[in-house]
């Protein structure tokens, strides 16, 4: 007989400690759970890592070792499951011990980016809510799911902004703006905080950002490879801190849009250098005619001189 996965001997020798408990192979995932109910629980096999799944959380892992011990603990009740809802939109997700909550926890999700301190805030019309998720499949009085919800006061834990990592790496973003890094270019933008990130999926399903302050101006950046480079590699020598350099740059005026002559257009182009590389980064404010257009201007400004290209 071949040796089995290490997968399937890892859950043989759970079964032998826990007979309640059963695995199936389902296409290419190891899904676990009690004799005659669903398999709620399961391991996913990826190039380089493992990941464990429940229906409210995913957490990556490198070794199988690490995911079994988290594994039994999601079986015996004693991890919790915890996820985070802004106005019932997915903000988050971890595991964290049962006995102790909000004491620890690892293997976080997130949805919105960490690195923007306003996607995490308390606001007049958000709702942030906790749904804690715990279920027993093996010991005494197993019980399938338990769940409870709790709306917060105030604003999500702040161990969720990660901003402190962007400025220690980059220094303080210019003033009246906060450092933004916009997925998936991986471009660093001084965004001003009257504007919020909004993110919205295209007719292909792709996630797209814009930004929107409260006056209902809207902002879009867009990262493109120059068309004399496109077949030029990156540099080698490229570190997390490493930022392209602004060569040149192409600002517009704002003109009125002809499709709905309420609103205004301005657009600007910086170019930017990485080794050999040239990448364009495009900039478009669209606002209102009966708002100043001074506040963008000056914006625009900011955004040109100080938003580069990284690898963060």
């Amino acid at each position: 007989m071949p040796p089995l996965h290490p997968v399937e001997q890892a859950l043989a020798d759970l079964c032998q400690s826990y007979p309640e408990l059963r695995w199936e192979l389902r296409e290419g995932e190891w899904h676990m759970g009690r004799q005659e109910e669903p398999k709620e629980i399961w391991i996913e096999q990826e190039p380089e890592r493992y990941s464990l799944h429940t229906p409210e959380w995913h957490g990556h892992y490198q070794e199988l070792e690490d995911l079994i011990i988290d594994l039994d603990d999601l079986l015996d009740g004693s991890l919790t499951t915890v996820q985070l809802f802004r106005n019932g939109e997915p903000a988050a997700a971890w595991v964290e011990e049962t006995d102790e909550p909000g004491e620890d926890h690892w293997n976080n999700v997130l949805y919105f980016s960490p690195y923007d301190p306003r996607e995490w805030e308390a606001q007049p019309l958000r709702i942030w809510k906790e749904v804690r998720t715990v279920r027993r499949l093996t010991g005494p009085e197993p019980f399938p799911t338990r769940r409870k919800e709790v709306i917060l006061e105030g604003a999500p834990p702040a161990r969720l902004i990660m901003q402190d990592r962007v400025v220690e790496t980059f220094g303080p973003a210019p003033t009246g703006t906060r450092w933004l890094v916009q997925q998936p270019e991986r471009c660093l933008v001084p965004m001003p905080w009257a504007f919020q990130t909004q993110q919205r999926k295209d007719e292909g399903g792709e996630i797209q950002f814009r930004y929107q302050d409260d006056h209902g101006t809207i902002l879009w950046i867009e990262v493109l490879e120059h068309p004399d480079t496109l077949d030029t590699p990156m540099p080698d020598d490229i570190t997390w801190a490493s930022t392209s350099t602004l060569d040149a740059t192409e600002v517009g005026n704002f003109e009125v849009i002809e499709e709905d002559p309420a609103w205004e257009r301005l657009a600007a182009q910086a170019e930017h250098k990485w080794g050999e590389k040239r990448l364009l980064i495009n900039f478009t404010f669209a606002k209102l005619t009966a708002v100043s257009p001074e506040p963008y201007e000056a914006h625009l400004a900011t955004l040109l001189e100080h938003t580069k290209l990284t690898l963060w």
